[in-house]
């Protein structure tokens, strides 16, 4: 998986969604990957990581004989070095725009990062079109010579995810983590979705943890282990407001350290993708 574009009109309260959280307890306040986040839960690729650093990045080949298996012949490398090094520079320009409307419209601000995984790419590809956002074409020296698209992804996948990171240095609550999953095929209306918290032995939450484990959204969301105590996530699902069995469920939750705005920066992030699906 990969990175790639971003947004259509969306409605404001996505735009205006404030990702910061509060001050978190230090021992919430867990990185990305101590808080257990999903091993389907990607960010940029190590191509896409080039691409925004504007790094070429290619193994020298030997100068005697026959290249190894996969390697470029040194007759083409200069072709090639030529070729990445004007690919980096167009990929770094798309990155960074797309950078700046993924930001725009999911509220993320400047102390935060954020990633994508599963069908997250079909709304970044949709947000790519609607601003006009051209993927850079890999040159056929550099597909012959391996050269992956650092911005495709699992588009066709029925569910995706968001997450936001608080990365900046000074930032108190520096590792603050939330993940809004979503069910593309959910037919949630966007004016009637509702936020519960889910617990592990709260009866009422039991049908809901079960459309969860058993759904598309388990990729992404594991609430045995979420919810397990001293785990450090809180889980939250998003549904029509229907209560039991009879709950449809759009959406999941996570959040480490960001319980104060998962209700509604997370509510906020699942409307604007339902928005820029239905576009």
């Amino acid at each position: 998986m990969n990175v790639t574009s971003v947004m259509p009109s969306v409605p404001t309260s996505a735009n205006n969604a404030n990702l910061r959280a509060a001050p978190a307890p230090s021992q919430n306040s867990l990185s990305a990957a101590s808080a257990g986040v999903p091993v389907d839960m990607v960010s940029l690729s190590t191509e896409a990581k080039k691409a925004m650093a504007g790094v070429v990045s290619f193994a020298v080949p030997s100068s005697g004989g026959a290249s190894a298996p996969g390697m470029p012949d040194l007759k083409d490398f200069g072709q090639i070095v030529a070729a990445r090094s004007q690919l980096a520079e167009q990929e770094s320009a798309y990155a960074g725009k797309l950078n700046d409307v993924v930001r725009a419209t999911f509220g993320v601000p400047d102390d935060s990062g954020w990633s994508v995984g599963g069908a997250g790419f079909a709304v970044l590809d949709k947000l790519a079109a609607a601003h006009g956002l051209q993927k850079p074409d890999i040159p056929k020296i550099l597909a012959d010579a391996g050269q992956k698209d650092p911005f495709a992804g699992e588009a066709d996948a029925q569910a995706g995810v968001f997450g936001f990171t608080v990365t900046a240095a000074n930032a108190p609550n520096r590792g603050a983590h939330m993940e809004v999953a979503f069910d593309r095929a959910s037919t949630v209306p966007p004016d009637q979705m509702r936020v519960a918290a889910l617990k592990k032995d709260d009866p009422s939450s039991s049908s809901l943890i079960a459309q969860l484990q058993g759904g598309s959204l388990s990729r992404f969301v594991d609430a045995s282990a979420d919810l397990k105590a001293g785990s450090g996530t809180s889980l939250f699902v998003v549904t029509d407001g229907a209560s039991g069995s009879n709950a449809k469920v759009a959406g999941a939750i996570r959040s480490t350290g960001m319980d104060d705005v998962a209700g509604t920066s997370g509510l906020a992030v699942l409307k604007a993708v339902k928005s820029v699906l239905a576009n």
